[in-house]
């Protein structure tokens, strides 16, 4: 803003002349002015300071964002707990009641038996066999389960509910999965042998381990123990997450037996012959020797049948 003023014949200032000019600048009452080469610096140490917080708020931002990055499938699984947003592992769906937990294995296929083993019988040829997807469960039935459903304890089994039940026939198992589908609405049932061994196995995520999970049976299996069985799920669990498919119990199967099942088994889907004299239990136990938690080993019994170590691991 520009202002004139005139001197009359005193040498004094007049008003509204026009000798005199002074201009007014709009920082000439700002204390933290500075001056540069490039000229006048309005609010220098303001600006400076503003443009410092906003260069501290972009590093937290970053770090934010970076941190959000890092943990984003952790998230996504804890706002959106979907089965698509979770490795196979732990995909798992668990009864809302019973808190039964179910291991879903996508289906594939693989070599049922023993290709390693040139001693082997027939009843351990490999043959290739394709199946669908389906459940299994993430632990073996325990004491505690059956309790819920049966209403009382095998009189061969600790009362500890961690512990897996054992002491029952074939017949028993069968009962109780009748009994369970009656509670829950559901369609439960024993995994057919192929089933077993593919789960074991590891399914589609399998690294060939000799035993479920690990080629070291010590990390992932019961055995040889000279006490009793052990909680469910203390060991390693395999490659879907399940545990305990090597050792503890030995584990009822759908099938009946067949000695050259692996020479004349379907394809697809196999559920073993229509008929026979003894069952399929798989998985060894924590009172065996070691060779019997191989993933490939066959046992057999009488359906109706009780043994120290025979329990089961439900399927849907």
């Amino acid at each position: 803003m520009i202002k004139k003023r005139a001197r009359n014949n005193n040498g004094e200032n007049e008003s509204d002349g026009d000798l005199g000019i002074h201009v007014i600048v709009p920082w000439a009452e700002d204390p933290d002015h500075e001056e540069g080469i490039g000229g006048y610096k309005g609010n220098g140490k303001r600006k400076k300071k503003k443009v410092r917080n906003k260069f501290i708020a972009l590093l937290v931002l970053a770090a934010i964002v970076a941190v959000v990055c890092f943990f984003f499938d952790d998230l996504k699984r804890l706002v959106f707990p979907s089965s698509e947003t979770e490795n196979v592992e732990y995909i798992a769906q668990k009864d809302p009641t019973l808190g039964i937990e179910m291991v879903y294995v996508e289906g594939g296929t693989f070599m049922m038996g023993d290709e390693d083993d040139h001693e082997a019988g027939s009843d351990k040829l490999p043959h290739r066999v394709s199946l669908d997807s389906y459940y299994i469960g993430k632990y073996e039935v325990t004491v505690g389960l059956w309790k819920t459903v049966m209403g009382y304890v095998p009189e061969a089994c600790s009362s500890l509910d961690r512990y897996p039940v054992s002491g029952i026939s074939w017949e028993e198992a069968q009962d109780f999965v009748n009994e369970l589908n009656v509670m829950t609405g559901k369609n439960y049932r024993l995994p057919t042998e192929a089933e077993w061994e593919y789960a074991a196995r590891g399914g589609n995520k399998s690294r060939g381990c000799k035993y479920a999970g690990s080629h070291s049976a010590a990390k992932v299996a019961w055995y040889g123990e000279d006490n009793y069985k052990k909680y469910v799920g203390t060991k390693q669990p395999n490659e879907l997450g399940i545990y305990d498919m090597s050792g503890n119990v030995e584990e009822w199967c759908h099938d009946w037996y067949d000695s050259d099942y692996y020479n004349r088994s379907p394809l697809r889907n196999p559920q073993g012959p229509s008929s026979g004299r003894n069952k399929v239990c798989r998985g060894g136990y924590s009172n065996g020797d070691v060779e019997k938690c191989e993933v490939s080993y066959r046992e057999y019994y009488d359906p109706s049948s009780t043994g120290y170590f025979r329990g089961l691991r439900l399927a849907l």
